[in-house]
């Protein structure tokens, strides 16, 4: 299965249990081999080096937007 993941509000994206974990509004796990690509397109979003890693080891792109929500 392949899935595109876009975080547009505030979060912190971790690894819990060996997944993509999102924290904020509205709390969520994904399975990162099931993963893409993942588009973060809010400033106040962070992500852990461990997360990065992680996502790169999967082959998974990562795309940063900026404040008008194009690639940076």
């Amino acid at each position: 299965m392949s899935l595109h993941a876009m975080l547009s509000r505030s979060a912190h994206v971790s690894i819990r249990r060996g997944q993509l974990y999102v924290s904020g509004e509205i709390p969520r796990s994904l399975p990162i081999e099931d993963l893409d690509t993942l588009t973060l397109e809010d400033g106040g979003i962070t992500i852990t080096e461990q997360c990065l890693c992680r996502l790169a080891e999967n082959g998974v792109a990562v795309m940063v937007c900026d404040g008008k929500h194009q690639p940076a």
